[in-house]
């Protein structure tokens, strides 16, 4: 299937397929090792046909996920309305910069911090009343502290963000929080144990979205103040879907300065993505300022010349701030985790490795799905 269409190979979850059918292949051939003694009665041909059954799971899987994926958003930008919260425990450069991003995105945002060391907080709260007065009216932001509940503070931190999102069923809630670049969950579990337990629960709610910022990021790097933060905002897209519509309206909510990228495996593959650009763009549902960028890659490439791509913006623009949007597909079952998502975590960690880079997860779920 992926001989015949390259396109398919730009999906996240088919390149996690082509992996998983090649340990099918083994499982299949293992299979038919253990009944080589059990040629009777049709043994073989039962133990033959459990992996067939397996093989046409995971393809219905996949046929499913790519014509049923969507997120919790409008496809138009004007039906989108923000609100940001940002978690921190003690004011930082990083918080600093995770502020000012939310506020320059809406005035809607509200800092949070959960009392666990008592010092800590009333150092916070100093520091906070004074880095208040530096900033204008327009720029402030109110801080919530809050008491640990009975929970852990990752339930504390959890219930607030549930209830804001609950009291503001039409808004858009975003979670900025600081991000290890590394790839392995194991390395970034080691290096922030808390943020990536708070995202790994917030991961199962596809109504709220998470922002990340790097770690690495240096104090020059983005921008303190809100009123010198400029957007500008990369959407990969495999093609044309409605997941990638919502994704390019959450872009165009925030700035005119957004573009679709899309790398393709050959000239058809071009033509196809521009005709289905511009017909969709004469329909209204893609705003005439928004770009479409292909990218041609003839030896398939997708991550390198994706990263290429973003590094040459990143350099063009340098006093943007460089928002990349990623798809991340919100699983049913436990197992679909090691088939989905994989490429996208790749890239994340690229990207957060570079400086003035935020990445934003876009959770992605099957329509009807009971998460949703």
């Amino acid at each position: 299937a992926i001989r015949k269409n390259p396109q398919r190979m730009l999906q996240p979850h088919i390149v996690a397929a082509a992996v998983y059918v090649a340990k099918l292949k083994q499982i299949a051939a293992y299979q038919r090792f253990n009944c080589a003694g059990r040629w009777i009665n049709g043994a073989d041909d039962v133990c033959l046909a459990v992996g067939n059954i397996k093989f046409l799971a995971i393809s219905r899987h996949y046929q499913r996920v790519e014509h049923g994926r969507t997120t919790n958003l409008p496809t138009h930008p004007g039906d989108i309305h923000h609100r940001l919260i940002v978690p921190i425990r003690q004011l930082s450069h990083i918080s600093r910069q995770s502020l000012a991003y939310a506020r320059s995105v809406t005035e809607h945002v509200t800092a949070v911090h959960v009392i666990g060391d008592k010092h800590e907080t009333n150092t916070l709260r100093a520091a906070w009343e004074d880095w208040q007065k530096s900033l204008s009216e327009d720029e402030k932001i109110p801080l919530d502290i809050i008491e640990l509940s009975h929970r852990s503070l990752l339930g504390t931190l959890l219930d607030y963000i549930v209830n804001i999102q609950r009291q503001n069923p039409e808004d858009i809630i975003t979670v900025i929080l600081p991000e290890s670049p590394a790839a392995s969950p194991l390395r970034r579990l080691i290096s922030n144990p808390m943020v990536l337990r708070l995202k790994t629960s917030l991961y199962f709610r596809p109504e709220i979205f998470v922002t990340n910022i790097s770690q690495l990021q240096e104090e020059d790097d983005m921008p303190v103040r809100p009123k010198d933060i400029r957007h500008r905002f990369i959407i990969p897209i495999a093609g044309l879907d409605r997941a990638s519509l919502q994704s390019l309206a959450y872009a165009r909510s925030i700035t005119k300065h957004v573009t679709a990228a899309h790398v393709a495996f050959d000239q058809h593959d071009v033509d196809v993505v521009r005709s289905e650009w511009e017909r969709l763009q004469n329909l209204g549902f893609i705003e005439k300022e928004t770009q479409l960028v292909v990218i041609e890659s003839p030896y398939r490439s997708l991550a390198r010349p994706l990263l290429a791509y973003i590094d040459t913006v990143n350099k063009l623009y340098p006093e943007d701030t460089l928002t990349v949007l990623l798809p991340e597909f919100v699983v049913t079952h436990w197992w679909e985790s090691f088939l989905h998502n994989q490429t996208a975590l790749r890239l994340k960690a690229a990207l957060l490795a570079r400086p003035n880079i935020v990445v934003t997860d876009i959770p992605q779920h099957l329509r009807g799905s009971p998460r949703a």
